[in-house]
């Protein structure tokens, strides 16, 4: 059944590109203002991060201003407060990503530097759109010779709250590996005696250019971390709450165009979003059974860096974003069907930055959708 949703479209300068409000199977129109001016195009970058959520009855984006890590909060998505930095020295957004686990906002960054750390922090988002935060813990340390870019994080479901886990890319010896870590404290803590064991884990023991990571939680406290390189299939292992190693895992048929896929967790089954040259495939793997299924197009005839965003809704719908400069579209999965025909959510004049710019939250709340990208 096709539900109604509402749609918050926020675009960089940083700057709105409208508010939405349809049922997903209607035409949409859109209303906009803009949210912030930030001097990096790199602003919200990348897809397969997240940097937006909703709690306390406000809608938070996180972005780089060009220099910090900032954000903004709203409760209409259109009149926002702030900003607020959180650490300067952050000039992109792929340079962190933030996860929100029912009460708490976990965040982790790091400027990508040799010989620096990883950082995470938890903090608790208000009624009056200020986050109070953990005291600033070092999740990977720094070591020499070696940077560690592209950070994800989430967090997994097996107690409340839960536990926090890390991806990211190991740059080292000339080259590449995707890595994933895991906290064994589960109250805003880390430090150097704070990772579980078996973590810092190398996923494919082998290097390669570009590798990026994207720990994904299902239900039970299970973990599926998927991992990819430029034009290459996707690969992930699957870990429960009880391992040290992981159990499973899968590899696609098809290779992704450069880093463009999306995963969101549904229950015991990860879906999964991904863009290989000009086709948008759509893939859903069982954690139970350990099996992938098969990868069936979504939408075809795009231009090779309309990178995919996915988000799961309460009710188990799935809604995918992607962009043609200078509209973004929009298609609705529900009751394990696509929409037919994607819906123009947002219609320029001007053209976007890129392509690949696009953000949504993992989860959607109340209704609601906050997307935005830089413009």
């Amino acid at each position: 059944m096709k539900r109604q949703i509402s749609w918050f479209v926020i675009g960089f300068l940083l700057c709105a590109l409208g508010l939405v409000s349809f049922p997903s199977d209607s035409k949409a129109a859109s209303s906009g203002s803009q949210v912030s001016t930030t001097s990096s195009s790199l602003a919200d970058t990348v897809t397969f991060q997240r940097k937006s959520f909703f709690a306390s009855g406000r809608y938070y984006i996180f972005y780089s201003d060009g220099a910090n890590i900032a954000y903004k909060s709203s409760v209409n998505g259109i009149d926002w407060n702030g900003p607020t930095n959180i650490k300067a020295g952050y000039n992109a957004g792929e340079r962190f990503s933030v996860w929100f686990h029912g009460t708490y906002v976990h965040i982790v960054y790091g400027t990508g530097a040799v010989n620096t750390p990883l950082y995470y922090r938890r903090g608790i988002p208000n009624g009056g759109g200020t986050i109070a935060w953990s005291t600033e813990q070092i999740a990977v340390a720094g070591a020499a010779n070696k940077a560690y870019t592209l950070p994800v994080i989430s967090v997994d479901t097996s107690v409340s709250p839960g536990y926090p886990w890390i991806g990211y890319r190991l740059v080292g010896g000339g080259t590449t590996y995707p890595m994933v870590t895991k906290s064994k404290n589960n109250n805003g803590t880390w430090g150097p005696t704070g990772t579980a064991t078996g973590f810092p884990y190398n996923l494919s023991g082998w290097g390669a250019a570009g590798w990026v990571v994207a720990p994904t939680p299902l239900s039970s406290g299970n973990m599926v971390v998927v991992y990819t390189s430029f034009n290459r299939v996707i690969y992930a292992r699957t870990w429960k709450p009880s391992s040290n190693a992981p159990i499973g895992g899968f590899q696609t048929v098809n290779a992704n165009t450069s880093s463009y896929f999306s995963a969101v967790g549904r229950g015991n089954e990860l879906n999964l979003v991904f863009l290989n040259t000009s086709v948008i495939f759509h893939t859903k793997y069982n954690f139970v059974t350990n099996s992938l299924g098969p990868e069936n197009i979504v939408q075809s005839g795009l231009p090779s860096t309309s990178a995919p965003v996915l988000s799961v809704d309460p009710y188990g719908d799935l809604h995918l974003f992607w962009a043609v400069s200078p509209n973004i579209y929009y298609k609705q999965n529900s009751g394990g069907s696509w929409s037919s025909t994607p819906l123009t959510v947002v219609t320029d004049a001007e053209p976007l930055t890129n392509n690949d710019r696009l953000t949504t939250p993992f989860k959607t709340d109340n209704g609601k959708i906050v997307f935005y990208m830089t413009k």
